[in-house]
């Protein structure tokens, strides 16, 4: 029986292997989504403690735009982790499904003999 089993475990090794790397994305993706939120609530906050500590329109604007610029970079380096990830795990996919292919091949091949 445990022939068998080691059999089974084999033959859905690739789809684990691709469960195992969404996954990873998905967790990736949901880690860089809550420190995105947690950096965008307290950039607010401290945004808007210094709005109302002004009096000067300049400097109203200054701030707005300081603010802008923050969010903006909060939010390309929060996606530059999650196309990172997403990246490596296409490759490590593409490479699960050659590996795949090619041990299809091979275990025809001998079957064919």
């Amino acid at each position: 029986m445990t022939d068998f089993n080691q059999q089974l475990k084999q033959m859905f090794q690739p789809s684990t292997d691709l469960f195992a790397l969404n996954a990873k994305v998905l967790e990736t993706a949901m880690a860089q989504q809550s420190k995105l939120v947690n950096s965008f609530i307290s950039s607010s906050l401290e945004f808007n403690k210094q709005m109302v500590e002004q009096k000067d329109l300049t400097n109203v604007q200054k701030l707005s735009e300081d603010f802008g610029k923050s969010v903006t970079e909060q939010i390309t380096a929060a996606n530059k982790e999650v196309v990172s990830a997403i990246t490596t795990a296409s490759e490590q996919s593409t490479q699960v499904v050659k590996d795949l292919v090619e041990q299809t091949k091979q275990t025809v091949t001998q079957a064919a003999k």
